[in-house]
C-alpha cells in the first residue's frame, strides 16, 4: 500500500488471546487489531471468518480484569452481538480499552463504564481499577462492589459532604483522583496513637473521567437536603380580650355545647393560623 508523503501512520494495538501462539497456528484462536478506524478480529481458524468491525458500529467496550482464578477479557458491544477476548496481556489491554473509550467519545458514544445520561438522568463513574461504581439515579446513590457482587443504595439526603481529589501526586494511584463521601460527619477509625475521621466511601477514579467526577461532587453538594434551614414562623401574641374569648369557649366544651373539634377550629381562627 503506497502513502503520500502527508500521511502519517499509526500501528495498530494488537491484542492477541490466551490461547493465541504466534509460532503455532493450530493452537491460536484470534487476534484483534485496533485502529482509528475499527477493530479486525483475526481468526486463525480455517472455518471461522475473520470480522471488519467499524468503530461507528461499536457500542460500548468493557475491560475486565480478574484476580485468582477470575479471568481477564475484553468485551466489545455491538448491536445484536459482542465480541470477548480473553486476553495474554493486562497492559496492551488497558492501552486498547482506554483507546477505545477515547474514540468512542470521540465519535459521541459514550462508555457504559463511567457517564453522564442526561435523559435518563443517570451518572455512574466507575473505579480505576475496575472494582466498584458510583451510580446516581435521581435522589439515591448506588455503591456497586463488583468484586464481592455487593451494592449499597444511599438516600443522598443523608450524605453530609463529598470532597473530590483531583489529582493524586504520589503513591499507588498517582495521576488520578479521588471522591470521598462524608455520611454523618464521616468514619470514626481507631489507631494505636490517635483517633481519627475519614470518609464512609471512596472511590480512586482515571484521569479521563475527572469531569464526570466534578459534576457528581456538584450534584451531591447542591442536591436538596431533608434538614434544610425553614425560614422562622411567626410568633402569636394573643390579646387578652382574645384569652378571655378561648376561656369561654373552653367553658362551652366542657359543659357539652361545643365539641372539642369544634373549639380547636374557634381557637385557630381567633390566634390567626
Amino acid at each position: 500500500m503506497t502513502r503520500t508523503p502527508n500521511e502519517t501512520y499509526e500501528e495498530p494495538i494488537i491484542l492477541y488471546s490466551k490461547k493465541y501462539r504466534e509460532n503455532r497456528r493450530h493452537d491460536a484462536s484470534c487476534r484483534w487489531l485496533i485502529t482509528k478506524k475499527g477493530v479486525w478480529i483475526n481468526n486463525t481458524h480455517p472455518k471461522i471468518p475473520d470480522e471488519k468491525i467499524p468503530m461507528a458500529k461499536i457500542a460500548d467496550v468493557e475491560l475486565h480484569i480478574g484476580k485468582g482464578l477470575l479471568v481477564d477479557y475484553l468485551r466489545l458491544q455491538i448491536p445484536g452481538n459482542s465480541q470477548l477476548l480473553y486476553f495474554t496481556n493486562r497492559i496492551d489491554a488497558q492501552k486498547a480499552y482506554e483507546f477505545l473509550t477515547t474514540r468512542l467519545a470521540a465519535l459521541g458514544g459514550q462508555s457504559a463504564k463511567s457517564y453522564v445520561d442526561e435523559e435518563a438522568g443517570k451518572i455512574k463513574l466507575l473505579s480505576y481499577h475496575y472494582r466498584e461504581a458510583w451510580v446516581i439515579s435521581e435522589d439515591t446513590l448506588t455503591i456497586i462492589d463488583y468484586k464481592k457482587k455487593a451494592k449499597q443504595v444511599l438516600q443522598i439526603p443523608q450524605i453530609t459532604s463529598v470532597n473530590l481529589k483531583e489529582v493524586a501526586e504520589s503513591g499507588l494511584w498517582k495521576g488520578n483522583g479521588f471522591l470521598e463521601l462524608y455520611i454523618g460527619g464521616g468514619a470514626i477509625r481507631e489507631t494505636h496513637s490517635r483517633r481519627r475521621t475519614e470518609p464512609n466511601h471512596s472511590l480512586c477514579f482515571a484521569e479521563k473521567d475527572l469531569l464526570i467526577a466534578r459534576i457528581i461532587q456538584r450534584y451531591l453538594t447542591n442536591f436538596p437536603r431533608e434538614h434544610a434551614i425553614l425560614p422562622p414562623q411567626p410568633t402569636v401574641n394573643p390579646t387578652a380580650q382574645v384569652i378571655a374569648e378561648l376561656r369561654e369557649l373552653k367553658v362551652l366544651v366542657d359543659e357539652g355545647i361545643l365539641t372539642e373539634e369544634e373549639f380547636v377550629l374557634k381557637k385557630k381562627q381567633r390566634l390567626g393560623l
